[in-house]
């Protein structure tokens, strides 16, 4: 589903009581068409939070040294669009707008969206994108809890199964 359109039209036709959003792009956009939501947090009803968006790369890629270059590289650039993006949001949303595609022309929520989005970029450290084990290994457990980890055959399998330590890696990270 692209993020915006779907999510609104979904609660507005009745066809869902709740959905998942990025409060700062589709709350952003609820506000602007005066649409009243009532957000709550996963934590709220004992449910931890995972990483969201995420970042993935095969993992042929991650362990040959090209590929591993290219993602080291691409992730830098990346923590520099943040770092900026963070410092400066109105100079980011510009540059979004700039890039003339169609899905971001409405300039004032585009840079309604970066405001919103500002102090979310980096962490209090001023670091971005580094994952956690015990994140993780939290969020699959009530994955498994809830019989929602699934194999490839819908079959409900035990948390203990997967290598928490497989799902991820901070070493192409340069903070």
């Amino acid at each position: 589903v692209q993020s915006g359109s779907a999510v609104a039209s979904q609660l507005q036709a009745g066809k869902s009581d709740s959905t998942w959003i990025f409060t700062q792009w589709e709350g952003v956009l609820a506000q602007r068409a005066g649409q009243d939501l009532r957000c709550f947090h996963l934590e709220d009803y004992g449910i931890p939070y995972g990483y969201s968006p995420v970042l993935l790369a095969h993992p042929d890629m991650i362990a040959n040294a090209k590929g591993a270059d290219i993602l080291r590289r691409f992730l830098a650039a990346t923590a520099e669009g943040y770092k900026r993006a963070a410092a400066d949001p109105a100079a980011a949303a510009a540059a979004i707008v700039a890039s003339g595609h169609p899905s971001v022309a409405d300039a004032a929520f585009v840079h309604a969206a970066a405001e919103a989005t500002a102090d979310r970029y980096l962490t209090t450290e001023g670091t971005w994108g580094a994952m956690h084990h015990e994140r993780w290994a939290r969020f699959l457990g009530f994955l498994a809890s809830e019989g929602i980890l699934t194999d490839r055959q819908g079959v409900a399998i035990e948390a203990a199964r997967v290598d928490v330590a497989q799902l991820f890696t901070n070493e192409l990270l340069q903070q």
